[in-house]
This record gives structure tokens, C-alpha cells and sequence, in this order.
């Protein structure tokens, strides 16, 4: 019992990213697109920051959301915090958590929504960028 436990635990990693989405917009339409910056290049994962929500039929227009993509087939969670900018000391942060099987037929990506677009701009730098840190913990693809 012991084997198959330590080998399940090894199945399964750990990993953590630093995305940057530059030059945002609080005001940006639904469904307009900012793709996130990461600070590791061998990342398998695609980070669209979406300011102003996705689309309206998707019901996300009053969210502003991280989209996380890939081509590999894993099944993942991940939590992502947007760092905002620092004020009188203090830096606000705002976590969601998420989780997709992403396989060869579903490449689908998958949103995690966090704040209203009018609180977005205490996320925005002064250079217009938003930070956005990612733990993600993955799991080989199952196909049932």
C-alpha cells in the first residue's frame, strides 16, 4: 500500500509561475484579451488576462478574468493571486482557485473570474501592468 501511494505522490507537480500582463486597460471591452508574460520560458501554460470579462454570454462581463491554457494533456488545479499595487504600505491581493482536464480534443481554457472591472485599477501599476502569481499542481491526463 505504501508503493502505490509514494507512487501516486510522485505522479503529481508542483509549479509556480510570475505572469505580468502589460499595458491593461480597466476600461477594455468584453472579450478583449491581454496575454500574460511569464518569467519561466519552458512553461507549458498560456495566461490571457480578459479586464473587462470574456464574453457576455458567457455571464463573465462584470468580472474581470485570468484564462489558463495549454497544449498538453494534464489534469490541473491551480490558485492564482493578482497582486495589486502597493498603497499606504499595504498591497492588495486577491485569490481564485480553478481546474481543468485538459486533453488532446479539449484545449479549452479556463477562466477564473476575480473582480468587478471598477475595482481592477487597484491591480494596474503605474507602468499599466498587472501581477499575477500561479501554483499550479498537476496531474497526468486520465481518460476516464
Amino acid at each position: 500500500m505504501w508503493l502505490l501511494l509514494l507512487a501516486c505522490v510522485q505522479l503529481v507537480r508542483a509549479v509556480q509561475y510570475r505572469v505580468t500582463f502589460k499595458r491593461v486597460s480597466a476600461f477594455a471591452k468584453p472579450g478583449t484579451a491581454v496575454r500574460g508574460e511569464v518569467d519561466d520560458a519552458a512553461c507549458p501554460y498560456r495566461f490571457d488576462l480578459y479586464a473587462g470579462g470574456r464574453s457576455r454570454k458567457a455571464g463573465e462581463r462584470e468580472r474581470s478574468s485570468v484564462y489558463v491554457s495549454t497544449d498538453t494533456a494534464v489534469d490541473a488545479t491551480f490558485t492564482l493571486r493578482l497582486l495589486g499595487a502597493p498603497t499606504a504600505g499595504k498591497t492588495p491581493v486577491v485569490e481564485a482557485d480553478g481546474g481543468c482536464r485538459f486533453t488532446k480534443q479539449n484545449r479549452e481554457s479556463k477562466g477564473v473570474p476575480f473582480v468587478t472591472p471598477e475595482l481592477l485599477p487597484r491591480f494596474v501599476d503605474e507602468d499599466g501592468a498587472v501581477c499575477c502569481e500561479a501554483e499550479i499542481v498537476e496531474w497526468p491526463a486520465t481518460s476516464a
